[in-house]
């Protein structure tokens, strides 16, 4: 992760380095609905997810000044093999990565964080209002899920030529 990290940062300081009047364009980040969710059993994840969600947030004040636009983009269950999410709808809502990187894009310019898809962003906004002792509840038994799947996910890895 500490690679992902520094990558990160260089990649955004390397915008600094010219002139206001050079520059004008956009930086979209991606972090994840765990930079804000607790997400036991993937706290390194999370944690990496949390600093790229600061380092947008920060960027965005920074680069404000040189016409960039810096977006945080925060989705929740993208589908994916190693999401274990094949399949798109149902509980928690997926959506596929088209329709999360479609809907950022869409609001680059005018928003500074997304989910992605308007149901992340009513996703996260329901969690946010749920009492503490069901949310915590209902991550552990997403945990549970998570780590079925991946167990499924590396088993059919091992499974490949």
């Amino acid at each position: 992760e500490s690679v992902a990290l520094i990558s990160k940062l260089a990649l955004s300081h390397f915008a600094s380095r010219h002139p206001a009047e050079d520059r004008a364009g956009a930086l979209v980040i991606t972090s994840s609905l765990t930079a804000s969710i607790e997400a036991p059993g993937m706290s390194g994840y999370a944690a990496s997810k949390a600093f790229d969600l600061q380092l947008a947030k920060s960027l965005q004040i920074e680069y404000e000044s040189r016409k960039i636009d810096v977006m945080a983009l925060t989705p929740a269950y993208v589908q994916s093999k190693l999401s274990g999410a094949s399949t798109l709808g149902g509980f928690p809502p997926v959506v596929s990565a088209r329709s999360c990187a479609r809907g950022a894009l869409d609001g680059l310019g005018y928003e500074r964080e997304t989910g992605g898809h308007w149901i992340h962003d009513c996703q996260l906004a329901f969690l946010h209002m749920l009492p503490r002792c069901i949310l915590d509840g209902e991550i552990l038994d997403e945990l549970r899920r998570f780590k079925d799947r991946k167990a499924r996910f590396l088993s059919e890895m091992e499974g490949r030529p």
